[in-house]
Parts: structure tokens; sequence; C-alpha cells
């Protein structure tokens, strides 16, 4: 009886520490297990009152910025022209209202103690296919995107720097870039395309 006892034991043993073994084995690759992200919210970008939330943003962080470099505070901001495209134009003067109404001072030509204020508009294609099979848990995601990056320099150093996301609607894409060519329309845009394996 004690003999069986021990065969059992023994047994048991063994199989536990096979098991520690084989499951050790299974973690000794260190390759990711890919996981998607928890689903949350990005704006879309679908009317030019959105663009003016963009820039109404922009103009109180230059504000802000403004108050706490005091001796930038009487420097006026040249905000450099923008491409031909429809965002373009219209986010250019939308920034110019925002800020003037904010009591910035915005110069129609650079001055030599002036601030420089640009920004640029990237769009990003994605390829429809990247969702796969976990994409119809998001809803419906439009296959554009852009990146609005804009930036103030004094001296050729960064007084501000803020970068936006939005998903835009996939028949707009020719407002932000032309659809006819990667390359920008005068230089001030681009389009990066994202292509899922």
């Amino acid at each position: 009886m004690r003999i069986l006892r021990i065969n059992g034991l023994l047994g048991l043993l063994t199989a536990l520490a096979v098991s520690v073994f084989l499951a050790g084995c299974g973690t000794t690759s260190r390759v990711p297990v890919p996981e998607y992200p928890q689903a949350y919210i990005q704006e879309v970008s679908q009317a030019a009152d959105h663009w003016r939330d963009i820039a109404s943003d922009v103009a109180e962080r230059v504000r802000v910025a403004l108050l706490e470099r005091r001796d930038l505070l009487d420097k006026p901001i040249f905000l450099t022209a923008p491409n031909s495209r429809d965002f373009d134009l219209a986010f250019f003067q939308l920034l110019k209202t925002e800020m003037v109404s904010r009591a910035v001072q915005v110069s129609e030509s650079i001055e030599p103690e002036g601030i420089r204020m640009d920004y640029l508009v990237q769009t990003v294609y994605h390829d429809p296919s990247r969702l796969g099979a976990g994409g119809p848990r998001y809803g419906a995601v439009s296959d554009h995107e852009i990146v609005v990056n804009v930036h103030m320099s004094y001296h050729n150093r960064y007084v501000l720097h803020l970068s936006y996301t939005r998903y835009i609607n996939d028949a707009d894409w020719p407002l932000y870039i032309s659809p006819e060519s990667q390359e920008p329309a005068v230089g001030r845009a681009r389009t990066i395309r994202v292509i899922g394996r």
C-alpha cells in the first residue's frame, strides 16, 4: 500500500514537472501576441466648422504660450501662406480670425523680430483591408485621416508645437490634397499611404 502511494506521488510529481516544462517551452519564443487596442473615440472633420474648432484650440494655446513667454508678448506672429487646397485656405483665415479675437498680434508680413507660425497637413490613407476580422466591432471606419501639425518658432527655436489627428470622409480627401498626385500641391502637404499586410 505504501509503495503504491509513493509510486502515485512520484507519478504526480513527474506529471507536474512535465507540465511546468511544457508551459515554459511555450514562452521561450518571446514573440509578442497581437492584441487589438480598446476602442476609443477619434473625431471626424466633415465641415468647415470642425476646421474652426481646431483653429480655435490652436489660437487659445498660442495665447497661453505667449503669456508664459512674456518676452514674446509684444512680438507679432506671421502666419505663412498655405497651398491652394480648400482646407489650407480656410484654416489660414480661421486661424488668423481666432488669434486676433484673442488679442494676439498677427502681422501681414514677416518682421525682423517676429514670430513665425506654420502648419503642415498630412493625409494618411489606410488600405481598407487593414481592419480584417476585428474591424466590424468598431463600426464603419474611414480609410482617410489627417494630421495637422502647427508650430510656432522664434529665433529658430520652437515656442509651440501642436498636432491634431482627425478622420475625414473618404470623399473629402481632395479638400486636403490633390488625389491626382501624392506630391504636395505647393510643397505644403504630403500624403502617406499605409498599406496593411
